[in-house]
Formats: C-alpha cells, structure tokens, sequence
C-alpha cells in the first residue's frame, strides 16, 4: 500500500488524494479527514508526524514557486513548463484581441 499523506491546516486534517478523472487522469485533491479516524488507522502518535501549516495563501511566482510561505501552505500550483524566448504570434493576436488599445497593460498583468 502507498504512503498516505496528511497535513493540518489550522485546526483542521487533510488527506491528501489523487481523484480519478474521466479522462484517465488524476487531480489532486484535499480531503477534510477526521483526527479520530487518523489515530484508529495509525496509532496516537502519528498525528504528531503530520506537516502543518497556519492557513492557506495564494502567492503567484513562476520563477521561484514555494510550495510553503512562511507557515501558509500556497494554493498557486506552478506551471509544468518552461518559458522561452521567441515569437509567439498567435498567442499575441489573441492577446491584441482581448486588450485592445490596452495590449501591454495586459502584458504586464500577464
């Protein structure tokens, strides 16, 4: 059987999950998990093993994604690929389309 991963955000337990998907794949996913079923299937003293975190935060960086800031676990998921430099003229047309006279607004928000 695979190592089962918990942590604890705040006062509350998570099992970390990978859910099927119609496609074959799998996401990940935190399942709210109940502290008393925890120690019945590990043992009173596995909680204390448990990584935990203050809360939750949402802080973007491609460059130099952390998966933990200070004591928050990030939501931001990185990206699976790297950037490049190069033309890109049909992701540029879109973006022409969509901001307008405001393109490099919406390339610096980019």
């Amino acid at each position: 059987m695979a190592q089962e991963e918990f942590i604890r955000v705040g006062t509350t337990l998570y099992k970390i999950v990978n859910q099927p998907r119609i496609n074959g794949g799998f996401v990940k996913k935190r399942i709210v998990w109940n502290n008393e079923t925890l120690r019945q299937d590990y043992g009173k003293d596995f909680i204390a093993t448990v990584p935990k975190y203050d809360g939750f935060c949402t802080v973007p960086n491609h460059v130099d994604y952390q998966p933990v800031v200070d004591k928050f676990l990030n939501l931001y998921e990185p990206i699976g690929h790297q950037s490049k430099e190069g033309e890109f003229p049909h992701v540029e047309s879109l973006i022409r389309h969509i901001f307008g006279e405001q393109y490099e607004l919406g390339m610096d928000y980019l």
